[in-house]
């Protein structure tokens, strides 16, 4: 008899630690709701950023908070001149915009080539966000004439604070 006991008591062990050990249902979210201008499946920035703002503005996003400059302007500096001694060869343009405080609120985004296209950013300043040349940094300039000049651009720049910030942001300027 003491077997049989000893019998049920292993077949009642195993069934428990069996039921018992039964994995959860994973933890994950439900829904995925994309951040414009994120990716992050190793596919190649192109560029993107924010839909164009009114003329005359710069607006881009920080970490899903928006911020608008309407003090605006560009400056074209032309292959072959002696102002584009970054970068002879293509030229460079320049976009500065400040807000309220121009001491702290600025933001300017350089890149080495003067006509429409997608190329990487050299220099990129959001506020306090640095980053620009081997960041991958991107800028697409969809509109260049009659001194319009329209874009939008996509980067990662790092603060004080040593972390890495998604910038995406759109430039719509005319002079």
């Amino acid at each position: 008899m003491k077997s049989l006991y000893y019998k049920i008591i292993a077949l009642l062990f195993l069934v428990i630690a069996i039921n018992g050990c039964k994995p959860d249902e994973a933890i994950n979210p439900k829904k995925i709701v994309p951040i414009p201008g994120y990716n992050d499946d190793n596919t190649p920035n192109t560029g993107d950023g924010l839909p164009l703002g009114p003329q005359g503005t710069v607006e881009f996003q920080i970490d899903g908070v928006k911020t608008t400059y309407t003090n605006v302007s560009y400056e074209v500096f032309y292959p072959h001149t002696p102002q584009a001694f970054v970068s002879p060869e293509t030229g460079q343009i320049n976009i500065l915009g400040t807000g309220a405080n121009p001491a702290h609120d600025l933001f300017s985004l350089i890149f080495l080539n003067s006509k429409a296209g997608t190329y990487d950013i050299f220099l990129i300043n959001a506020i306090d966000l640095f980053g620009g040349d081997g960041d991958d940094a991107k800028v697409k300039v969809t509109t260049f004439s009659d001194g319009l000049l329209q874009g939008t651009f996509n980067a990662n720049l790092t603060g004080d604070d040593n972390k890495t910030h998604k910038v995406i942001g759109s430039f719509n300027i005319k002079m």
